[in-house]
């Protein structure tokens, strides 16, 4: 699937966040057991100023255990990884930088609530 990014408005460093519209994971809602996924395996990220490709990168999704699968059920938000991935010159190979990703995942209800928690001050993003 393809994934939407907006540009962020509270950091100096503009993030960008991203949603799929697919499911990357499968998962049975009555027993909470992972299915299939993650479809796709990994991400491709690509880093553009205009027109020209800067950099590339590639992050792997990792498979849900049972335990996580069954939270993301009930209507959890779990962050999957928060780490740095090295950006690489889209021309040459060469490092070009460091990219820090937050990856989280949960329905799209799960993801709504917690946005309308934040908007209402009900819930701190730490």
């Amino acid at each position: 699937g393809e994934a939407t990014a907006t540009e962020g408005q509270d950091s100096l460093l503009s993030p960008m966040t991203a949603v799929s519209d697919e499911a990357v994971w499968l998962v049975d809602a009555n027993n909470g057991d992972c299915l299939q996924g993650p479809e796709p395996p990994r991400l491709h990220v690509q880093l553009w100023q205009g027109p020209e490709l800067l950099g590339l990168t590639r992050l792997s999704l990792p498979t849900l255990g049972d335990r996580v699968a069954r939270d993301l059920c009930v209507g959890s938000c779990l962050e999957l990884y928060n780490q740095d991935f090295q950006l690489q010159c889209a021309g040459t190979g060469a490092p070009l930088g460091v990219l820090h990703v937050t990856l989280q995942a949960g329905t799209a209800s799960a993801f709504a609530r917690k946005q309308q928690s934040l908007a209402e001050g009900k819930l701190a993003e730490i």
